[in-house]
């Protein structure tokens, strides 16, 4: 759910924001007289997991293969339904995004090797596209970038009215509203809402998906005059040749230097706090492993309204985030079988203290905690 920069972060969803990605360095092109030679081949049925963190990116021996490029051909198969013959070229590259102004598509490298996929998933709790379901909606939206940039679709009368300015910034994070009609729901934490070229290429994914009727779906809502404006958009287009049918591969496999390591503990570090243990300090601070007294996670059920209530109220932060937060707690305290050892004044007192520190770096920068 990337786009062709770096990705802002919800600051607020039930289980907390992700961090926006660092930007990558862009790399050096390549003369054909230096390029390196194809990998070597691996033994993915023997290989260690050890010994491929160790592998750098460029040295694995991936390609897109038959099982990539039934699903790549299903989306196009989809663009070629509703008239749109431009095909942009998929590659593989390090995450899901389409180069700023290049019509093209990079797919995350680790989804060309179950392997990999494993990994990924171990290290980052997720591996973004490997359902064939979650594949498509992510080339989908991807897909509506890299045809803005072969069709210069962002400078399209209206555009800007409908979608808002395409130079506008991106933000670091940004605070969804999970109940706005303005926008269409497609990808994860209300994605559309993130920046106005995210706004349009949520709505072109929805557009091209077979089997929605748009029309009906969204009737009532603001986001259908902006799905009316795509439709008009790509009857526009069709059966016209693009502005520009090729572009730069940006960090594209055999450009990225980094060991899959290196990459596995950027992402780490952009998604920690959803990881289990991102509290755990700060709830041994409150609450103690041990088998006598009351269970921490049944304490937080039972003074819950009162924190959700109070907190919020002292905070601004919204009540769903800081219940969000509460049950996250409760969650991790059962696994960590902490139980109350002070009083129960002062384990309230040092609860609602945590949670409104949490809360109010929350309202202020979109995380929970600030890391100086």
């Amino acid at each position: 759910m990337r786009s062709e920069k770096p990705s802002p972060a919800p600051s607020e969803e039930p289980r907390g924001e992700e961090a926006a990605k660092p930007t990558p360095a862009a790399p050096k092109r390549e003369s054909p007289s230096r390029r390196k030679p194809d990998p070597r081949p691996i033994d993915w049925e023997t290989i260690s997991d050890e010994e491929l963190l160790r592998m750098r990116i460029c040295d694995l021996p991936l390609k897109i293969d038959d099982f990539l490029r039934e699903r790549i051909e299903a989306v196009y198969a989809e663009l070629d339904a509703k008239g749109i013959a431009f095909h942009p070229e998929c590659y593989l590259g390090d995450e899901w995004f389409s180069p700023e102004g290049d019509p093209v598509v990079s797919i995350p490298y680790y989804l060309a090797q179950r392997r990999l996929v494993r990994l990924e998933k171990s290290w980052a709790l997720e591996a973004e596209g490997e359902s064939r379901e979650e594949f498509l909606q992510l080339l989908r939206h991807e897909l509506g970038h890299a045809l803005s940039h072969a069709y210069k679709l962002h400078k399209t009368k209206g555009y800007s009215k409908v979608f808002g300015p395409s130079s506008q910034e991106y933000p670091d994070s940004y605070r969804p509203r999970p109940y706005s009609r303005r926008y269409v729901v497609h990808l994860e934490n209300w994605y559309a809402q993130s920046h106005p070229d995210e706004d349009f290429a949520e709505t072109f994914a929805v557009w091209l998906t077979p089997g929605i009727d748009w029309r009906k779906d969204y009737a009532g809502w603001g986001a259908l005059a902006k799905l009316e404006f795509v439709d008009r958009m790509m009857t526009r287009i069709c059966g016209k040749k693009p502005a520009r049918r090729r572009g730069e591969k940006f960090r594209r496999l055999s450009t990225i230097r980094m060991t899959v390591a290196q990459s596995h503990n950027i992402k780490r570090r952009a998604l920690e706090s959803d990881f289990p243990e991102y509290f755990d300090r700060d709830l041994k601070t409150i609450f103690a492993p041990t088998d006598r007294g009351e269970r921490a996670a049944k304490f937080l059920r039972r003074h819950r309204t009162m924190l959700v209530r109070c907190v919020s109220q002292w905070t601004g932060e919204k009540r769903y985030t800081i219940q969000g937060l509460v049950t996250r707690f409760a969650e991790r305290c059962v696994e960590l079988n902490l139980r109350v050892q002070r009083s129960e004044a002062e384990t309230l007192a040092r609860a609602t203290a945590c949670l409104t520190t949490m809360a109010t770096n929350y309202f202020l920068t979109g995380k929970f905690k600030r890391h100086l």
